[in-house]
């Protein structure tokens, strides 16, 4: 993904308008404009990195180095979510099958919610899109080659 694609995806997805972002990064409403625009490719490090923790997303993510972000990252953007990694440490075995559960619904939805924005944003590029968004890619992320085995689909 381009880095003006991963800008613009990652702000809709926050539900912000360029002003929005703009104004929660401390950038002009015009290089993000610019960026979105594919007019300007690179930024500097200080715009990347308070680009990156606007759209909660790591710098790496938003050049397209990686995808997802660490742990560390996540906590680092949101200290709450250190209390979370707790807790999932104390849970059961069972509780913690619970909880990827649960994390395979979320990120399925926000998956199709992705996939809604980015066919809005090519239908507005008047591009047609051709991404097949699969639940099952999140339940292999998740359980690996035990969601294939429990769900009967092998792609």
């Amino acid at each position: 993904m381009e880095f003006k694609e991963a800008v613009r995806l990652h702000r809709k997805r926050k539900r912000l308008t360029q002003k929005q972002l703009a104004k929660l990064a401390g950038l002009d409403i015009s290089m993000i404009v610019r960026i979105e625009g594919g007019e300007t490719k690179t930024v500097k490090s200080d715009a990347l990195r308070r680009l990156a923790e606007a759209l909660e997303v790591s710098a790496d993510e938003l050049i397209g180095r990686k995808m997802g972000l660490t742990i560390e990252d996540i906590i680092r953007l949101n200290p709450a979510a250190e209390d979370i990694f707790e807790g999932y440490a104390n849970l059961s075995p069972n509780g913690r099958e619970m909880v990827k559960t649960f994390i395979a619904f979320l990120l399925t939805r926000e998956m199709k919610e992705i996939h809604e924005l980015k066919s809005d944003s090519d239908e507005e590029k008047g591009s047609e899109t051709t991404g097949d968004e699969r639940p099952n890619q999140v339940g292999r992320m998740i359980y690996g080659d035990n969601w294939d085995r429990n769900h009967g689909d092998s792609n």
